[in-house]
């Protein structure tokens, strides 16, 4: 478990990114702040988050220093948590003081064990529908009428995205949701999910994941 062990001081950041692994995060002491299409969001001691692999998210500075735990999740293990809530991140709490609770931290332990925890949706309310469903930025400020410039400002600080990006990150999980739980035509799912042709969906599947849309298909589904 020592290398699962991570330390940040109080000003660690680092910009969107992605991952192709899933792994589970336990805050063991201060806090540590992320951003994504989630909103953004603070954990602190005895927070834990199930990330799946290829979600973009930043990480920001939280203003004290943070001890956490990063664990691996067995493929089959994650690959259920999306297929029933979905790819977006799962968080969770973890009680110190309970005996069960510790075990899962023994030596070689991994975040399999956490995601059979009661876990929670991180402000999936707080989602910007409005932001997804409006077929151009120009067209999202006119339909709210706040200024371009206002709406990019709001849209950032709630969610550390830009609406363009935001719309983007979206669409993609959109699609590999249903990718992993259905055998829905590409072409199909390019559509239902606003991508202006199959191919921007391969485009974007690829960049994120480094797979095809059939490819990545059937890595989640053997």
């Amino acid at each position: 478990m020592t290398d699962s062990l991570v330390v940040n001081d109080a000003d660690a950041s680092l910009p969107f990114h992605r991952h192709d692994d899933a792994r589970v995060i336990v805050v063991l002491e201060g806090e540590i702040c992320e951003s994504s299409i989630s909103g953004r969001h603070t954990y602190g001691q005895g927070d834990f988050l199930f990330r799946p692999p290829f979600c973009a998210h930043e990480n920001a500075p939280s203003g004290k220093p943070s001890t956490f735990l990063r664990l691996p999740v067995s493929r089959h293990i994650w690959l259920a948590a999306v297929k029933r809530h979905g790819w977006r991140a799962l968080c969770g709490k973890f009680e110190f003081h309970d005996r069960a609770h510790r075990d899962m931290l023994r030596p070689n332990a991994s975040g399999d064990a956490f995601l059979n925890f009661s876990l929670r949706l991180p402000d999936t309310a707080k989602q910007r529908p409005d932001v997804v469903r409006s077929k151009s930025f120009a067209a999202l400020a006119s339909e709210t009428g706040v200024r371009p410039y206002a709406l990019t400002r709001k849209v950032k600080r709630e969610f550390g995205l830009t609406p363009t990006e935001f719309r983007r990150e979206w669409r993609l999980r959109a699609a590999l949701d249903r990718l992993a739980s259905g055998s829905m035509a590409i072409a199909d799912i390019a559509s239902e999910c606003g991508f202006a042709d199959q191919s921007h969906l391969t485009r974007t599947v690829r960049t994120a994941t480094g797979y095809s849309p059939a490819a990545f298909r059937r890595f989640v589904q053997a």
